[in-house]
């Protein structure tokens, strides 16, 4: 069987994961990606067997996307290799963003034309907004038709769309990632960071931000903590913010973890710290899962939504109120056993389950 997958790939690690995750459950479909970032011929991705990458040489591509002839060119590829379905997988993929409609139609476009077809189209693992326009909401209920499968991760995305039958809610599909836990550090902490530069919601909060993240690391760098700061995405300004900080900060006494298409060292590392803050979204669930110690600092509705659904956190600070952080606070979160509740992270696994029945998978297996 052969499928496409709409994937973000910008060496991402929470996408990456997905995409890690959908291979290794699925190792006899053949997986076609729409792919221009040429990081992923030689990352994690090259030892997969599973898996084919379309590129179109650059002068090609941008020729056909400021044409607006790309979907047709991708349609006519599709029909050349005899697809079976479509799978989207990612988070915050129904964002209201500038140029949202052009994604829209992108999309509108493929679905409609595999379910006209006699084909299927199934979305994973995704939440809803933000989003300021109702009519947004309207547009994607009218498209949502074309979806044998949508299957959110939050209840609050759920909500929004009650009339369609087809439309699901299980938590995040990360939960169910099969990690090898590590022996902890002793006194390690690890301080997940996030840029906000290009996040025009919260750009007027960023030196705030970065002054709260110096005077904790200097706090537990005095208290001889091995302190790590932690880089999810190079490419969404994860390392500028980080390097903004050390050039702040005494270099010598921190240390950094930078997420370079190498899972699994990657989670090797970050499993063996024993506290973490925990900025990017899945770097709360990485430290759920992996048993750490975590406080949540919230940038996006959609991480205090989960932490609400699946009851995560007993506390958490917004960006909008780094100001009034303290390290009593964080230590007091630090200090409850939360544990692990293993119900979230077998209901994770639901997350496949229509995709599982349309490939001919039982519960439990890979094919």
């Amino acid at each position: 069987m052969k499928i496409l997958l709409e994937i973000y790939l910008a060496e991402n690690l929470g996408d990456d994961l997905f995409l890690k995750m959908i291979l290794e459950r699925y190792p006899n479909v053949t997986w076609y990606i729409f792919c221009q970032n040429k990081a992923y011929k030689n990352n994690f991705l090259s030892k997969y067997k599973n898996v084919r990458l379309i590129r179109l040489p650059k002068i090609i591509y941008t020729v056909l996307f400021r044409t607006n002839l790309l979907n047709s060119y991708h349609y006519y590829i599709m029909g050349k290799l005899n697809l079976s379905a479509t799978v989207s997988i990612g988070g915050s993929i129904f964002m209201e963003i500038k140029g949202w409609k052009k994604l829209y139609e992108r999309r509108r476009f493929l679905w409609s034309k595999f379910k006209s077809n006699g084909k299927k189209n199934f979305v994973l693992g995704s939440n809803f907004g933000p989003y300021k326009d109702e009519n947004f909401v309207l547009s994607y209920n009218e498209l949502f038709k074309e979806l044998e499968d949508i299957c959110f991760r939050d209840s609050y995305s759920y909500s929004l769309f009650p009339e369609l039958n087809n439309v699901r809610n299980e938590p995040d599909i990360i939960f169910s990632l099969e990690a090898n836990t590590q022996k902890k550090i002793e006194n390690s902490i690890g301080i997940s960071l996030i840029s906000l530069e290009n996040r025009l919601d919260l750009i007027n909060y960023k030196e705030i931000y970065i002054e709260k993240m110096v005077e904790i690391i200097n706090h537990y760098n005095e208290k001889k903590n091995q302190v790590t700061l932690i880089s999810f995405c190079q490419i969404e300004g994860d390392e500028e913010i980080i390097n903004d900080i050390l050039n702040r900060i005494n270099k010598a006494d921190t240390h950094t973890l930078f997420y370079k298409g190498n899972i699994e060292s990657f989670l090797q590392e970050i499993s063996s710290i024993e506290k973490l803050i925990t900025c990017r979204f899945h770097s709360l669930i990485l430290a759920y899962i992996l048993n750490s110690k975590f406080y949540p600092i919230i940038y996006s509705k959609k991480t205090s939504d989960i932490i609400s659904d699946y009851n995560l956190s007993n506390s958490m600070t917004f960006i909008e109120e780094i100001d009034k952080l303290t390290i009593e606070e964080i230590e007091f979160e630090f200090e409850i056993n939360k544990g692990v509740n293993k119900s979230i992270l077998d209901k994770s696994e639901r997350q496949f389950w229509e995709l599982d029945k349309f490939i001919g998978l039982k519960s439990g297996e890979s094919i």
